[in-house]
C-alpha cells in the first residue's frame, strides 16, 4: 500500500519496538489507561496506530477499538483492536459510523501540508465527541515533513470546528 512508509518504518522497526521492555508501546498502554478512565469511550479509533498498543489496550478495557496504520504489515500487531490499513494522506472515510473518541499520537507531522485537508475531513468524518491529538511540532525527526508550531495546528482544527 504505502511502499514509502515501509522504507521509513520497516516491519523490523515495529517488531523491535514491541520486544522492548520499555518504550512507546509500554507508555501507550499507560496512556490508554488514563484516557479510558477520563473519557470512558465505547468506540475508539486511533489514527496512525503503529504497533496498535494504544488501540489494543482500549479493547482490553472494553472499548470497541480500531487502529489505522499505513503499513499493511502492522495487522500482525492486532491483539483485540481491529486493524485497518489506510493512507492518511488521503481522506479516510470508512462506513464505520461515528466514534466517541478519535486519537492520533505523533502522526500528523508525518503528513505533508498538502494533505492537511484530508486529515481534517477524516477527523470530522469519524468523530462524534472527543478528539485527542498529539503532534510533535518541535523536531524534524525521521519522516517528519510537516513540523509546525502548536498554534498552527490549533488554528487549523479550530477553524474546522474542533477545539
Amino acid at each position: 500500500m504505502q511502499d514509502d512508509l515501509a522504507v521509513v518504518y520497516p516491519l523490523k522497526w515495529f517488531r523491535n519496538r514491541t520486544k522492548s521492555k520499555k518504550g512507546p508501546h509500554i507508555s501507550s498502554g499507560h496512556l490508554a489507561d488514563l484516557v479510558y478512565q477520563r473519557f470512558q469511550p465505547k468506540r475508539v479509533i486511533d489514527l496512525g496506530a503503529g504497533t496498535l498498543a494504544f488501540a489494543n489496550r482500549m479493547a482490553e478495557l472494553g472499548a470497541e477499538s480500531y487502529g489505522v496504520e499505513g503499513s499493511e504489515f502492522n495487522e500482525e500487531f492486532g491483539d483485540g483492536a481491529k486493524f485497518i490499513a489506510a493512507d492518511l494522506r488521503e481522506p479516510f472515510l470508512p462506513d464505520l459510523g461515528k466514534f466517541d473518541l478519535v486519537t492520533s499520537w505523533d502522526v500528523f507531522e508525518h503528513i505533508p501540508e498538502s494533505s492537511e485537508p484530508a486529515l481534517i475531513e477524516t477527523v470530522l468524518h469519524l468523530a462524534s465527541d472527543t478528539v485527542l491529538l498529539s503532534i510533535d511540532s518541535s523536531s524534524w525527526g525521521v519522516g517528519h515533513v510537516n513540523c509546525k508550531p502548536k498554534g498552527y495546528w490549533r488554528s487549523l482544527f479550530g477553524n474546522a470546528g474542533l477545539e
